[in-house]
């Protein structure tokens, strides 16, 4: 017997007894049958797919104890043979992922463990946040928002409480918030637009009480007070020549807007002349100590002294401005006839026959309610005239007598 027959176990045969004729035939018949077979071919010819869907694979699983496989499995030698990309193409992933019973699964996992496992930081390092951000439909994110869920979620009396008012309060530099907001000027603002508006309304019924009492008066002479001219001619033309709301600015003044103005001017003069004198009184008699005797007053000397100052008073607002003061509170103006600054010698000759017309028993005066110009006789002779003038903003009259100077204003314009 050669060396590699008495080495081949197959080949040696084993001693037997005598008395077991089967195993004699066995150490005979084997070896020539497997050197019969051809283990390759076999192989090709089993149809795995058959083989795998005989088995049953939750029994197979059952009976497999996973513990002790992982601890005989070489994961990094196993994991080193496997080809991923491979394996990958060849999985089908729809139905390996229906087979998967996830609940199960999920039970079974430590989500502990893994997370305790996951190196976070290298996996943030590898996300690409500007093409994550890109995939994301804020749109859509944001119409999923339930706000009022949230809302309903924040405890306001917890998120209060944390809030530290006194630190906010000492951060907030209010002296710039003052500034910025100019608050003053807002204040102011609002008073001078409350007070401009409480005056124009006086100012407004004033003048809708003038025009009744001058179309009623015009009535009485026989006269059509819609023929009458509306003011001095160049005030007129600058209105024509920028048609806007229906406005008097320019307008002729009725007698009771002069008529207030007057009162308003003399309670003022009076009422600074008296102040004036006091306080004259108590500087003198504080330096000399018998004001009576050092200052001489008597009543004539009283009396040319308040000629004088209220001569003053009429004359240089007059010549300055066109306006006194009780004329400015009115929203009235002293012009020429034609409608031009009344230069200063003027202003003198109507100053002083002021007080003839007061003399001539109020007759001087009677222009002002009959007069198609609504002229005094100191306005005659000084050619001049009083106008309706607000400053900066428009003079206007209650909305009735307005509607009826808007259809005059239409009536003049077609000739009619």
């Amino acid at each position: 017997m050669s060396e590699p027959e008495r080495l081949d176990p197959r080949r040696t045969p084993k001693r037997r007894s005598v008395f077991d004729p089967i195993g004699r035939i066995m150490d005979t018949v084997v070896p020539s049958v497997t050197d019969a077979v051809d283990i390759d071919d076999m192989v090709r010819r089993v149809d795995i797919d058959d083989l795998l869907h005989r088995v049953d694979v939750d029994a197979l699983v059952q009976r497999i104890d996973a513990d002790a496989l992982l601890a005989r499995l070489d994961v990094d030698a196993l994991m080193a043979r496997v080809d991923v990309d491979a394996l990958v193409r060849r999985v089908d992933a729809e139905a390996l992922l229906g087979r998967v019973d996830v609940d199960a699964l999920m039970a079974r996992i430590d989500v502990n463990a893994l997370m305790a496992r996951v190196d976070v930081d290298a996996v943030v390092r590898r996300v690409d946040a500007d093409a994550l951000m890109a995939q994301v439909d804020v749109d859509a994110v944001v119409r999923r928002v339930d706000v009022n869920a949230i809302l309903d979620r924040v405890d306001v009396d917890a998120l209060m409480a944390r809030v530290d008012v006194d630190a906010i309060v000492d951060r907030v530099d209010v002296d710039k918030i003052m500034q910025r907001a100019d608050i003053a000027g807002v204040v102011a603002q609002s008073t001078r637009g409350i007070t401009a508006r409480t005056l124009d309304l006086a100012r407004r019924q004033v003048a809708g009480v003038d025009e009744i009492i001058t179309r009623v008066a015009a009535r009485l002479v026989r006269r059509d007070p819609s023929l009458d001219p509306d003011g001095p001619t160049a005030l007129q033309a600058d209105l024509d020549a920028a048609p806007q709301a229906p406005s008097i600015t320019g307008h002729y003044a009725g007698p009771v807007a002069r008529a207030a103005a007057l009162t308003l001017d003399w309670v003022t003069m009076l009422f600074l002349f008296g102040i004036g004198t006091a306080v004259g009184s108590w500087t003198i008699d504080l330096l000399v100590g018998d004001s009576d005797r050092a200052w001489g007053l008597s009543n004539r000397w009283s009396t040319a002294l308040l000629i004088a100052w209220a001569f003053t008073y009429f004359v240089v607002p007059l010549a300055l401005t066109g306006r006194t003061f009780g004329k400015a509170v009115v929203g009235l103006r002293v012009v020429t006839g034609d409608g031009r600054p009344l230069p200063a010698a003027r202003v003198v000759v109507r100053v002083v026959l002021l007080p003839v017309s007061f003399a001539l028993f109020g007759l001087g005066l009677v222009g002002a309610v009959i007069g198609r110009r609504r002229r005094t006789l100191p306005d005659v002779v000084a050619s001049s005239a009083v106008v309706i003038d607000w400053g900066d903003r428009p003079a206007s009259i209650p909305n009735p007598l307005n509607n009826w100077l808007s259809q005059r204003a239409q009536r003049s314009r077609s000739g009619q």
